[in-house]
């Protein structure tokens, strides 16, 4: 996260205070809804320009456009107050406007170096890395030594992928105090880049001891000690940043993301929810709390964070699926099988088999057998080597009573993972219900000798499936392998 800005030059006239300048903004802006003589008092330029200025430092970038369209309004010939313009509109994020408008300026005034420099930021913004560094060097041709022009260098080439140059610039500019207080943390951006990681630490720990406040700063060593898997020295990273700035959403998730890592998932939740209530539009937090919420079974709740991420978010397969199985899992079947369709309506093929064989669960689970059988024949032949599906189809087969076809997918299903109790043990009550008994106990036994729980099942499962021989059969050769392990 880099976060460095170019606005207002900060250079506030000493004679009035931040209070006198709020006195002066509120009044300009009620006098803006008439034509009152107030405002031609208020309209010097002087005035408008620090104005405008202390609206950009303080972040009321609204109240600023306001003032810098007067200020335009009232001298539409002054270099000064395009340049204003142009760095309100950039402060908005509107490149294109600011563009225009900073190129007037330099119309007015073309040795104004804070309007070259500004433009060149501005290009860089919107991806013209061309123009940027042509107009950059235009600044620097007329003030070689202008900090902030060379600072703007440093960025316009970390924005366009040029770390290494990025570098060069800012180690130049460490111990320069018209830049100290951003060029620490943007070297240790570049040097991220560049896969640094210790150099990248060192230099946000040195923006930190200058200036400890600065938010961005600790979030982004949270980043650093996470990726490397220190979680616990990510969380004291990310407390620090929203300490600092309660409102960072992003620092509220990635606290979130630690505690998961750490498997703290209430604590991760209650992170999400600091996160969405900052950023409520962002579907990748309501997204990871809906999972986190599903993951202690709160499937309701999970369900309306899942609903906010399909209302603020483009169409996502993932999203329909996962609300499936929260509707699957509190019995709202037909919720369930909507939402499956959605799914697969969107989906590419590395999700198809997981949504069709979800579909084929929820179709046995409405009774529509018939559909489920024919959604698994399906399945197969996208899968034919998920043995997990072949049991479930197994299971729906043996309790249609087609024992043998259920016998054909388990065959497989062991083939392919014969080392999964689960298969073994379907297999053997196929075989049992087959009245193949020494078929069904090999089975049993190699199930119990993978998962020797298994035994402790035996007697619920069977009970209804076979006779009473076998069943004693059974239930007499597990309770002897039983005895033989202990």
């Amino acid at each position: 996260m880099s976060t460095f800005d170019f606005g207002g030059d900060s250079s506030r006239g000493p004679d009035r205070t931040d209070a006198e300048l709020e006195r002066i903004l509120q009044q300009l802006l009620s006098s803006l809804s008439d034509d009152s003589e107030q405002r031609g008092m208020l309209s010097d330029p002087d005035t408008l320009e620090e104005v405008i200025d202390f609206c950009l430092d303080t972040e009321r970038i609204d109240s600023a456009k306001k003032v810098a369209e007067l200020y335009i309004s009232v001298s539409p010939y002054s270099a000064d107050a395009w340049l204003r313009k142009g760095q309100t509109s950039y402060a908005m994020r509107q490149f294109t406007a600011a563009i225009e408008e900073l190129h007037n300026a330099l119309s007015f005034n073309p040795s104004d170096v804070e309007a070259c420099m500004n433009l060149a930021m501005a290009y860089s913004a919107s991806r013209q890395f061309e123009e940027a560094e042509t107009h950059i060097e235009q600044a620097l041709r007329l003030d070689p030594e202008h900090e902030e022009a060379l600072f703007a260098r440093g960025i316009i080439y970390q924005q366009s992928g040029n770390a290494e140059a990025a570098v060069r610039v800012f180690e130049k500019l460490v111990h320069n105090p018209a830049v100290e207080r951003d060029v620490w943390f943007e070297l240790g951006f570049s040097y991220d880049y560049l896969g640094e990681t210790k150099k990248s630490f060192d230099a946000y720990t040195e923006c930190i001891n200058a200036f400890p406040y600065n938010a961005n700063a600790w979030f982004n060593l949270g980043v650093i000690h996470a990726r490397s898997g220190q979680y616990y020295m990510s969380l004291f990273k990310y407390d620090m940043a929203t300490t600092i700035e309660p409102a960072f959403s992003a620092a509220w998730f990635n606290k979130g993301v630690s505690h998961i890592a750490l498997g703290e998932t209430e604590e991760a939740i209650d992170c999400y929810r600091e996160a969405v209530t900052f950023e409520p539009t962002e579907a990748s937090y309501w997204a990871n709390l809906g999972a986190a919420l599903e993951e202690c079974e709160r499937f309701d709740e999970a369900i309306e964070c899942y609903s906010v991420v399909i209302t603020v978010d483009e169409p996502r397969p993932e999203v329909f699926a996962a609300r499936g199985n929260c509707y699957d899992a509190v019995g709202k079947f037909p919720e369930a099988l909507i939402d499956y369709d959605k799914a697969l309506d969107v989906t590419d093929d590395d999700m198809r088999c997981e949504l069709m064989h979800a579909k084929a669960d929820v179709l046995y689970s409405l009774g529509l057998t018939d559909e489920s059988l024919a959604c698994y024949q399906d399945l197969m032949k996208h899968s034919p080597r998920n043995s997990e599906c072949r049991v479930d189809f197994a299971e729906v087969l043996m309790e249609q009573g087609d024992v043998n076809a259920a016998l054909d997918q388990l065959e497989e299903a062991v083939r392919l993972a014969p080392e999964w109790d689960e298969a073994h043990y379907i297999m053997s009550k196929a075989h049992a219900m087959h009245g193949d008994i020494e078929s069904a106990l090999e089975a049993l036994r190699r199930a119990c000798s993978l998962n020797s729980s298994r035994a402790d099942e035996v007697e619920d499962d069977f009970r209804s499936i076979v006779s009473v021989s076998m069943y004693n059969v059974l239930l007499t050769s597990v309770q002897q392998l039983t005895a033989k392990r202990k």
